[in-house]
């Protein structure tokens, strides 16, 4: 059973539709607190604030400058930002740091304006308030992996660059 609902899954994600439609289903429990918006931003941030909504939060999926960061704030400034996809991007493996576009943003916003960075795995969030304990001493735990990702990452361009070399 399990196989049928993966595969029902992947078939639902195919579809033109299919990544909104499953953000909607994943969220139906929240309609009544949820606003999704499916616009390119900072357009689609302003047609927010000229509507008169006032968000607790914005959750930034967009083309990974981070051109949005400051007029969110700027618009919306009770307002949590964040967004995902901390560990995406094209030359990830090559370029640890800069092969993530999202990063330099986010960290340039947080110290430009005084904000704490906050992460979990590919969700990052920038906070008023600065890291709480618990949350300094789980960082052991993520550095390592990111350590591990680096040298993975170094291995996979060092073996890629190797097997070029022998053609």
């Amino acid at each position: 059973m399990p196989t049928k609902k993966r595969f029902d899954l992947v078939d639902q994600l195919g579809r033109e539709e299919g990544l909104f439609e499953t953000f909607l289903a994943s969220n139906w429990g929240y309609r009544d607190r949820l606003i999704p918006v499916r616009a390119e931003s900072p357009g689609a941030i302003q047609h927010i604030h000229d509507t008169g909504v006032i968000p607790d939060m914005i959750y930034l999926d967009s083309d990974k400058t981070g051109c949005e960061i400051e007029l969110c704030q700027r618009l919306f400034p009770r307002a949590v930002i964040c967004g995902d996809d901390w560990w995406w991007g094209e030359d990830r493996w090559r370029d640890p740091e800069g092969g993530y576009p999202i990063r330099k943003p986010v960290r340039e916003f947080c110290q430009q304006y005084n904000f704490h960075l906050k992460t979990a795995e590919h969700t990052w969030l920038i906070d008023d308030r600065a890291p709480s304990l618990a949350y300094n001493l789980s960082r052991p735990l993520y550095h390592f992996k990111a350590a591990r990702r680096r040298v993975r990452g170094l291995f996979r361009a060092i073996k890629g660059d190797t097997m070029l070399e022998g053609k």
